[in-house]
């Protein structure tokens, strides 16, 4: 394969022929990429179309039930590693070699490993046909699943030589897309490919050779069916695609970092895409179907692979040669090939499809950050498909930090308390579905205010004398207060029955000839968003 960037005219065929946009190779962004197995070859035996279910069958890799099939291709590489060194449709690669020497049909099964891990957020939309796919991956999830599964079993990993193939499979009604978005110009296993292999660096100084392979039954419109099913169960399919995938992997390993084989001529394409959807002779049936390869005596449908050597597409070294569906030969472009190899298999199979709640947008809390008031959290926005939501509400010092838990606070309204006064406070959310359950935190509230507390009375300064003014000095409150209101009172000259002076309401007062042989006094409203409080000055001396 090389990455997944198709030619805008990608060919019909089978199992996985190239496409492509760019890559590490130098070749143009238009040139057709060894690699993908496309959808519905035209030369593939029809066959009724498997259309996407949520069955749990042996049919297919359903989330109740992949064992059957699971089984079915560890068999089948038992079966190749069993058998190697014998005359199949993995002995053509041994005519290939790089700077070290010749391929061998030498193959080992390095064992399977089986996550039920939930799937991550998807990141694509692969517009299925039949809206079944609950679950879209991309290439980059996929290489992070990979690597996870390296690093949890010890396996080895690759630096100077390729000589291991990372297999990695999922179930029904899970797509798969090469980059994040819709499928509108992506390529994704609904419309485009059924599998496809390429390299990345889990590490460093490491390159990994892996193969993407979805359950090739289920696919849409039966896109990926290959003409027979001689074991009747939907893992024929994919164990087709892997048969491509390896044998292109063993000869062009590393295509993104340095690629070996693979024809430079047309279309282009590495020893499967040449051959994609030929089948060559049929050995024999089964009840379920045909078989055109027995492999440590068991059955199977596989398509036949490039041969230099003959000149077309061949079962076996030295087989009888079918024609090509693309142009050879295939070149050697300088990158090493697996002399021997390794095969990985990965069963990415939850125990439940939905996918981990992933936080799109934060929650939002609204309201005012003042003692006393009401603060309302929304949810924020979530991919997953959360079933329930919990709410917890933390107190904080300056910017959010150094956050703990309010007690008793757990619903998506908090009334703000006076221990909250000064700090920040913040709203976390709690998405939970089937797969797991994941927090987003809101951004912090202003500093919290308490209403404003008297801690000493204003007082008035300036000579009680008519035509001069009066002022009324800052008075200390906590809180803190953001404004101040005044009104200014004429009282009796022995300071009682205070009643306000029309339009009297600054911070001074200049006096009148109506405030004469009285005293007055200020009334200061200290305000903030919490609320507010009020204070009255002592009286003045009687205006003269």
């Amino acid at each position: 394969m090389l990455r997944l960037a198709l030619a805008a005219a990608l060919a019909a065929g089978a199992v996985c022929t190239a496409a492509a946009a760019g890559s590490g190779d130098g070749r143009a962004a238009s040139t057709p990429l060894p690699g993908l197995i496309p959808h519905t070859s035209p030369h593939a035996t029809a066959r009724p179309s498997a259309r996407r279910t949520s069955q749990t069958t042996a049919f297919s890799c359903g989330v109740a039930a992949c064992t059957g099939y699971e089984s079915a291709i560890d068999q089948f590489l038992t079966d190749v590693a069993h058998d190697s060194g014998s005359s199949n449709v993995f002995s053509v690669a041994t005519q290939y070699s790089d700077s070290t020497g010749r391929i061998a049909y030498d193959s080992t099964f390095g064992g399977a490993y089986v996550d039920t891990t939930p799937y991550p957020a998807s990141q694509c939309n692969d517009a299925t046909r039949d809206g079944q796919d609950s679950v879209c991956l991309t290439d980059a999830q996929l290489q992070t699943e990979i690597a996870h599964a390296i690093a949890v079993n010890g396996w080895t990993e690759d630096s100077t030589r390729p000589a291991h193939l990372y297999a990695i499979f999922t179930p029904t009604n899970v797509g798969i897309c090469d980059t994040v978005g819709s499928a509108s110009g992506n390529r994704c296993s609904t419309n485009v490919f059924c599998a496809y292999h390429d390299d990345f660096s889990p590490a460093p100084n490491v390159v990994a050779a892996y193969a993407v392979l979805p359950d090739d039954a289920t696919v849409p419109g039966g896109g990926c069916a290959n003409g027979s099913s001689p074991n009747g169960t939907g893992a024929d399919m994919t164990i087709n695609a892997l048969g491509h995938e390896m044998n292109e992997a063993i000869t062009d390993p590393w295509p993104e970092a340095t690629p070996a084989w693979f024809s430079s001529a047309g279309t282009g394409g590495e020893i499967g895409d040449l051959c994609v959807s030929d089948f060559g002779t049929v050995l024999g049936s089964t009840a379920t179907g045909s078989y055109n390869q027995v492999i440590n005596g068991h059955d199977y449908w596989l398509q036949e692979e490039y041969s230099n050597a003959g000149g077309g597409c061949v079962p076996y070294l030295g087989g009888p040669v079918s024609a090509p569906r693309g142009s050879g030969p295939v070149v050697y472009h300088g990158g090493p090939v697996m002399r021997t190899n390794t095969v990985y298999a990965i069963y990415w199979v939850p125990t439940t499809t939905a996918q981990v709640p992933d936080s799109t947008e934060p929650p939002v809390v609204t309201g005012t950050a003042g003692v006393g008031k009401k603060l309302t959290t929304t949810n924020g926005t979530w991919a997953g498909s959360p079933t329930s939501y919990a709410y917890e509400w933390l107190r904080c010092s300056g910017n959010g930090t150094h956050c703990a838990a309010i007690p008793g606070a757990g619903s998506a309204t908090y009334t703000v308390a006076q221990a909250d006064a000064g700090h920040d406070l913040m709203a976390q959310v709690t998405a939970t579905n089937a797969a797991a359950s994941v927090s987003a935190t809101s951004l912090p509230t202003y500093p919290v205010v308490a209403v404003p507390h008297l801690v000493r009375k204003p007082r008035i300064a300036g000579v009680a004398k008519v035509g001069k003014r009066l002022r009324a000095t800052s008075a200390r409150w906590s809180g803190p207060p953001t404004a101040f209101h005044y009104r200014w009172l004429r009282c009796s000259a022995k300071g009682t029955s205070c009643r306000a002076i029309h339009g009297a309401n600054g911070s001074s007062h200049v006096l009148a000839t109506a405030d004469a042989r009285h005293r007055l006094r200020v009334q200061v409203t200290a305000v903030n968003a919490a609320g507010h409080a009020r204070a009255t000055s002592a009286a003045s001396r009687v205006v003269t």
